[in-house]
């Protein structure tokens, strides 16, 4: 969303101002992940990311299975390395590099947690 500003002589003639991190982030989840992480998962695509943070659960690490709780950290590298460990129900699923800053996923991770 591009806020405009009004400037003296009517209204629609105005200079556009600059999105908030906030609404980047989530005008990049809604174009780069919602398709996948939906709210209502029948268990195709990716974990749903609702509630996510201090979720437990079991993923494949160096071919293992290792149970972890969802925090910043883990959403992070989750994002940023996406093939160094998957969730076990999606283990077959393969999420593509987003080639994001870390600026820009941490501030993804932020909106992640607003879901």
């Amino acid at each position: 969303m591009v806020h405009h500003v009004e400037e003296e002589g009517g209204a629609g003639h105005g200079k556009a101002v600059a999105m908030t991190e906030s609404e980047k982030a989530a005008m990049k989840f809604q174009t780069q992940c919602a398709a996948c992480h939906r709210e209502l998962d029948n268990g195709w695509g990716a974990p749903n990311l609702s509630g996510i943070l201090g979720r437990e659960q079991v993923v494949i690490r160096d071919g293992k299975e290792v149970r972890v709780k969802v925090d910043r950290d883990y959403l992070i590298n989750a994002i940023m390395y996406p093939h160094r460990e998957k969730p076990k129900a999606f283990k077959e699923g393969a999420m593509p590099p987003l080639g994001l800053s870390k600026e820009e996923v941490e501030s993804m991770v932020e909106y992640i947690l607003t879901l």
